[in-house]
C-alpha cells in the first residue's frame, strides 16, 4: 500500500516550521547581484520544483501573503526599484528586456500599474515584479526615495482567506497613509472610489488638513496639466488618470467644504477654492481632450463617428466628462471681487473651453443642435470664439452630414 504523502524529508518537518522556512526564503534584494540577461527570484520560487505536495502548499503559503503583482511602462521605474532595497518575490523581466517570466497562474492579489505619462516611453504597461504585502511599505519608500510620482492604479483581485477589509488595511492603506502634498501618489479603481476607500482617504486629508494647506496638495495634479499628443493606448491611459485626478480633486473640495465650515468663513472666498476651481477646470477639458484625440486619431476634422463604434463611445464619454465637470463648477463657482477682472476673465476662458469640448464631443456624434447650443454657451462666455467654428457647424448642417432621428438632449449650461 503507497503513502499519499510524498517521500521527502522536508515533509517530515512539522508544517509550522516548514511555514517559518517558507517565510525566511519568501524574497530577496533586488539589488543583489544577479545575470543582467535573467530574471531573479527569491529562493521559495525553487521549491515549486521539489514535488506536487510541496508545490501546492508553497502556493497555498503565496496566497496566505497577499501578493502584488507591479506593471510599469518604464524602464527607468523597474531599474530604479532594482538599485533599491525592496523585498521582491519574483522579477518578471530581465533589466534588458530579453527575458519574461509569465506570471498568470501566480496567485496574485492585487495588480499596480504604475504609468509615466513621458514622451519615448511605451504606451502599455508590462509585468516588471511580484512582492508580498509585507514589501508595500518599502514599495513607497522606494518610489518617494527616487522621486517617482506615476499614476496608480490598483485592482484587488482576491483577497484568499483574508476579510476584504483586512486586505485594504494591508495592501491599500499604505498608499492613503502617504497621501499628502509631498508624496502624492493617485490610487484608485474603476469609475469611482469605493466608499470605504474615500472615506478613508478624506479622513486622512483632514487629519494633516491646515486652512491654506489646499492648494498646495493640489498643486501636484500639474504634472496633467499637457495630455499626451499621440494617439492610441497612450490617450486611454491618459484618460484614465484624469478621471482619478478628478475624482480625488472633488474629494479635496469636500474636505475643503468642511474646513470652512468647521473655521465659520465663507466657502467660496479663498484663494484655495478659486486655485481648485480652476485646476479642476483644466483637469476636466483636458480629460475631455484626450478623448477627443483618441477618437479622432490625432487629426483635427469634423468626421461625424459611426454610432456604436470605439470612437462614438469615447465621444459620448467626453461628452459626460465636459458636462459633469460644467455641472459641477457652475454649482460652486468662487465669488470674484467686483474690480478683479483677471479673475473674471479666466474664469469665463475656462467655461469657454469646457463648453467647446461640449460641442466638439456633440459635433463628432451627429448632434448637431446640442453642438451649436454649446457653441453659443461658449460665445457668450467668451465672444471672441473663432468664427469659423460657426462656419464648420453651418457646413455641416448644409451637407446634412448630423444623424437624423436622434431625440433632443439636454444642454448643461453656465
Amino acid at each position: 500500500m503507497t503513502n499519499t504523502m510524498p517521500s521527502c524529508r522536508f515533509l517530515q518537518v512539522p508544517v509550522t516550521i516548514r511555514e517559518q522556512i517558507y517565510e525566511e526564503l519568501l524574497t530577496y534584494k533586488a539589488a543583489a547581484p544577479e545575470n543582467e540577461a535573467s530574471a531573479g527570484a527569491a529562493p521559495i520560487c525553487g521549491l515549486l520544483l521539489l514535488n506536487r505536495f510541496i508545490h501546492d502548499e508553497v502556493l497555498s503559503f503565496f496566497r496566505s501573503k497577499l501578493c502584488v503583482l507591479i506593471k510599469t511602462n518604464a524602464i527607468v521605474s523597474q531599474r530604479l526599484l532594482d538599485e533599491g532595497d525592496l523585498p521582491i518575490i519574483s522579477k518578471l523581466s530581465s533589466n534588458h528586456g530579453a527575458t519574461h517570466q509569465d506570471a498568470s497562474k501566480f496567485p496574485v492579489a492585487m495588480e499596480l500599474d504604475l504609468y509615466l505619462f513621458q514622451h519615448g516611453l511605451s504606451t502599455e504597461s508590462f509585468a516588471t515584479f511580484i512582492i508580498p504585502a509585507s514589501s508595500m511599505q518599502a514599495f513607497i519608500e522606494t518610489l518617494h526615495l527616487r522621486n517617482q510620482h506615476p499614476s496608480i492604479t490598483y485592482t484587488l483581485h482576491q483577497t484568499f482567506s483574508h476579510t476584504h477589509e483586512k486586505a485594504v488595511d494591508l495592501l491599500i492603506q499604505p498608499w492613503i497613509k502617504e497621501y499628502r502634498h509631498a508624496n502624492f501618489v493617485s490610487v484608485s479603481a474603476g469609475s469611482t472610489i469605493p466608499n470605504h476607500i474615500n472615506g478613508r482617504l478624506q479622513s486622512q486629508l483632514l487629519q494633516q488638513y491646515a486652512v491654506g494647506a489646499l492648494g498646495r496638495i493640489a498643486v501636484h495634479f500639474d504634472h496633467l496639466q499637457r495630455p499626451p499628443a499621440v494617439p492610441g493606448p497612450a490617450q486611454d491611459k491618459a484618460a484614465h488618470a484624469f478621471a482619478i485626478a478628478s475624482r480625488q480633486m472633488r474629494l479635496m473640495w469636500e474636505c475643503q467644504r468642511i474646513e470652512s465650515r468647521k473655521h465659520m468663513f465663507d466657502k467660496y472666498d479663498s484663494d484655495d477654492m478659486a486655485s481648485l476651481w480652476l485646476r479642476m477646470s483644466r483637469i476636466g477639458s483636458n480629460h475631455a481632450l484626450v478623448l477627443l484625440i483618441a477618437a479622432h486619431s490625432g487629426q483635427h476634422n469634423s468626421e461625424v463617428k459611426p454610432p456604436g463604434s470605439k470612437d462614438a463611445f469615447r465621444l459620448a464619454e467626453m461628452r459626460q466628462v465636459a458636462e459633469d465637470m460644467i455641472h459641477f463648477l457652475r454649482e460652486h463657482t468662487p465669488n470674484v471681487r467686483a474690480n478683479d477682472q483677471e479673475l473674471t476673465s479666466i474664469l469665463n476662458e475656462r467655461k469657454a473651453l469646457l463648453s467647446l469640448r461640449a460641442h466638439q464631443a456633440c459635433k463628432g456624434l451627429g448632434d448637431l443642435a446640442a453642438a451649436e447650443a454649446y457653441l453659443d454657451e461658449a460665445t457668450k462666455c467668451r465672444p471672441c470664439i473663432s468664427p469659423g467654428l460657426w462656419t464648420i457647424l453651418a457646413s455641416m448642417k448644409e451637407r446634412g452630414a448630423g444623424l437624423t432621428g436622434i431625440p433632443e438632449s439636454k444642454v448643461v449650461k453656465w
